[in-house]
């Protein structure tokens, strides 16, 4: 079966398998399932494989909004980290050749036609493991050089009207401006998007935009000066 090699998925859980009850009310109650640290986490390694062709054009970055490859013991792999409350993806090829993984080494009989069973190395496709590897250094790099998270992020919710207002409190780090992003509740990756500037005093910040809050998902990420964007950031409605 062809292997396809262009692309490589990254999976992702969706409602922390950390969350307490009330952190999964608070996470359903605005529709934000695909919006958990891992999700956001993903969406930024999409957005470098974009923006700077990483690892080149030949490979291509699918998110997956699965925790992991069903029925198989190696979705197991992304747990642990989860279950520590952190941020955690997990690389693996579009197409899976399960004869050489889960399974103990075995050399076919002479003359048989059975395949090698086993994780070998003869089976490492080398050229796309380094084409993965440069990818997780780029996202690394982008990540360590761009701000921290907004602090607060919220939705008003006191009054009744289709446009939304968002507030949060700055990032640590030297940030040149904000994104607000947003998307259709049945998209996968942010649409559009709104720069915010810095305010050079700090303090909260605050924006109205014509858009509804019951048809949009948002998000808020800090940018540098150098265009270094850092983790999305999803909104929590509050009546401040």
């Amino acid at each position: 079966m062809l292997q396809l090699k262009d692309r490589v998925r990254v999976f992702s859980e969706g409602v922390p398998v950390a969350a307490t009850p009330e952190q999964a009310r608070k996470i359903r109650g605005p529709g934000e399932e695909n919006d958990s640290p891992s999700r956001q986490l993903a969406r930024a390694m999409a957005d470098t494989a974009r923006t700077y062709s990483v690892p080149d054009p030949s490979i291509h970055l699918r998110p997956s909004w699965l925790p992991g490859p069903i029925a198989t013991a190696a979705a197991a792999i992304i747990h642990p980290s989860n279950r520590e409350r952190f941020a955690a993806v997990r690389f693996t090829e579009w197409r899976e050749d399960f004869n050489h993984q889960h399974r103990d080494v075995v050399q076919p009989a002479p003359g048989s036609n059975d395949p090698v069973l086993g994780d070998l190395t003869e089976f490492v496709d080398f050229n796309c493991v380094a084409k993965v590897a440069r990818l997780n250094a780029a996202v690394l790099a982008k990540l360590a050089a761009s701000p921290g998270k907004p602090v607060r992020v919220s939705i008003d919710t006191r009054k009744l009207e289709n446009s939304t207002t968002l507030l949060w409190e700055p990032a640590p780090g030297k940030v040149d401006h904000y994104e607000v992003s947003w998307r259709d509740t049945t998209a996968s990756d942010w649409q559009y998007v709104e720069n915010v500037a810095s305010p050079a005093a700090g303090g909260l910040i605050t924006i109205t935009l014509p858009v509804s809050k019951d048809n949009v998902i948002f998000g808020v990420r800090a940018v540098d000066a150098a265009g270094h964007r850092g983790l999305s950031v999803s909104l929590e409605p509050v009546a401040r």
